[in-house]
């Protein structure tokens, strides 16, 4: 964006550089309109976080989107009440968000429930609503999840948000396969398969908010920042992806496994874990916030 179309409101306690478009800063009265369903960056979409990218700078959006994939104590995907959600309603105040209109849709995109009011307080009582639409109870945690991406999956970008719904609930050393179409192949950040391949992108996602664009000159924050997430579910447990949108040499680099036959992966999979595996399939894994017993509250 033209730095002269931007308004600057400072740093923010946390050390984040708020960037706003002035034309949105000029106005009287600002009103969030978005919808809620799981999100990897803030636990759920929705409320606040329309301010970023809607009106940002990129710069504003990738410093948030850089600290929710830090590795964190506290579980984001799924959970409101989490320290990077917290910090942009903090943020939100800054640049000042007078009223949110949020809705709920249900998997056949019709209208749930609809939300109106403080960008926290009604957001929060929306989130409420948007669990007994995505919100699902599992078992037990799984030996292999077999999850697809919908209706996030038209490229690889967004359908490894199905990585996201899986990672809840497979546990250390179990498998998870995504099946999923990726019509438009990577997606918009090419660098991404590479990042999630990386064992040191979490490192290097450090060293960016530690020392800006200069510790990683040219490369994607978004794509580290999301990469290094990705990379650490790689890391705790097994990924393999069915689908023809995207080439081996892609997957090579995530250092994610293809399959090409899911029943006989199954199958070799099953013995592997001992020939009584416990699995759990996931359908809508785009927008699906599963559950385990010891996470319910």
């Amino acid at each position: 964006a033209d730095p002269s179309e931007l308004t600057d409101l400072g740093v923010t306690q946390d050390g984040a550089t708020i960037h706003v478009y002035r034309r949105v800063m000029e106005s009287d009265l600002r009103i969030g309109i978005g919808n809620i369903v799981p999100h990897n960056t803030l636990g759920w979409s929705g409320g606040s976080k329309i301010l970023f990218p809607g009106v940002t700078s990129e710069e504003t959006v990738c410093q948030f989107h850089m600290r929710a994939m830090l590795p964190r104590p506290d579980r984001i995907f799924g959970n409101v009440e989490n320290g990077v959600r917290r910090d942009v309603e903090a943020w939100s105040e800054k640049i000042g968000l007078h009223y949110i209109i949020n809705t709920v849709l249900t998997g056949e995109q019709k209208l749930y429930r609809a939300v109106a009011g403080h960008h926290v307080r009604a957001y929060r009582a929306g989130v409420e609503y948007a669990k007994e639409v995505y919100g699902v109870r599992a078992p037990f945690a799984a030996d292999i999840v077999l999850a697809d991406s919908y209706p996030s999956d038209v490229d690889f970008w967004q359908g490894t948000k199905g990585f996201n719904a899986a990672d809840v609930v497979v546990r250390d050393g179990g498998t998870a396969i995504l099946v999923s179409p990726f019509i438009e192949g990577v997606g918009p950040h090419p660098e991404y398969p590479v990042m999630i391949g990386r064992d040191d992108a979490t490192d290097l996602l450090l060293a960016l908010l530690r020392d800006g664009p200069a510790a990683a000159p040219g490369m994607d924050p978004l794509a580290v920042a999301v990469g290094a997430l990705i990379g650490r579910m790689r890391m705790r447990f097994n990924m393999y992806v069915y689908s023809d949108g995207v080439d081996d040499a892609l997957l090579a680099s995530a250092r994610i496994r293809r399959t090409r036959d899911l029943s006989r992966t199954l199958m070799e999979l099953n013995r592997h874990y001992g020939g009584h595996a416990k699995v759990l399939s996931i359908r809508s894994g785009g927008e699906v916030a599963p559950e385990l017993p010891a996470q319910r509250h």
